[in-house]
């Protein structure tokens, strides 16, 4: 069947530009079953794009009021990403699922925030890493990895994130045997967390790169493993909801998936992709 979720979804709470009322009326104007909120849950390392504890709490409560609304109607979950180094813990039950995300590498005692320029992405490699862009390629998918595996979380967010402003090979060679061996060893131990990696168009509705999270050798591997998969928009504007997911949905075809995960009633539940 058409996906018609989306798990991965931001608001006003952190970075989004769309009240969490307004995604809502969004997704149920484009037919969505389910929608999923996942805002960034508050990270000491930087606050200018995540919630404080205080609007934590208000942005739960607002999530649980707009699923009474949406009752009958579609289903609303309440969902939080979490940066790799936040090692809260939950009480069971506070939140339906939640995201882990590596977002910042740090070296020499600064934080490197991987999604916010090349510049940023240059400074790190020069001043944190001596140059070596691999070096940080390791560090970057070992904190992805051993992060994924201590939390045990219901989703791994973008988990190639570190290429987003490595278009046309810039900073590393994507294709290179060192490169890709360093991302299908991290594959191997995050896919013992048991948790449900996403496919993520992104950074393609935001015009920054031209193509999905993560690259088609990555969903090979995850594939042959018996890891499963979830569409995501990684939607921060109400109009990108379901952006790109006929093309993710024929990519995960290509790389042999049959299904794609979805949160229900009785938890969660492989749905077969369209023409599957």
């Amino acid at each position: 069947m058409q996906v018609n979720w989306n798990f991965h979804t931001h608001s006003t709470w952190c970075d989004g530009k769309n009240t969490i009322a307004e995604m809502a009326q969004a997704a149920h104007e484009k037919g969505f079953s389910t929608l999923g909120f996942s805002g960034h849950g508050y990270c000491p390392i930087s606050q200018e794009y995540c919630m404080t504890p205080e609007n934590e709490t208000a942005y739960r409560q607002e999530v649980i009021e707009l699923r009474g609304r949406y009752r009958g109607v579609m289903h609303i979950y309440l969902g939080l990403e979490l940066e790799g180094q936040d090692q809260r813990l939950f009480p069971p039950g506070q939140y339906d699922y939640l995201i882990n995300s590596v977002h910042y590498v740090e070296a020499g005692g600064i934080y490197y925030p991987m999604d916010e320029s090349a510049e940023t992405l240059q400074k790190c490699i020069t001043e944190g890493f001596g140059g070596d862009p691999y070096r940080l390629i390791e560090k970057f998918f070992q904190l992805s990895a051993e992060s994924a595996c201590a939390r045990k979380p219901d989703i791994i967010g973008h988990f190639d994130l570190v290429t987003r402003y490595n278009g046309a090979g810039l900073f590393f060679d994507e294709q290179s045997r060192r490169y890709q061996g360093i991302v299908l060893e991290a594959i191997r131990e995050a896919i013992k967390s048991g948790g449900i990696f996403e496919i993520n168009s992104g950074a393609i509705s935001r015009g920054i790169k031209n193509r999905i999270y993560p690259a088609m050798f990555m969903l090979k591997e995850i594939c042959r493993l018996g890891g499963k998969m979830i569409l995501s928009s990684d939607a921060h504007r109400a109009e990108h909801l379901d952006f790109a997911f006929p093309l993710m949905e024929q990519l995960l075809k290509e790389a042999g998936f049959r299904t794609s995960m979805c949160l229900t009633e009785h938890g969660w539940e492989e749905i077969a992709l369209p023409g599957c």
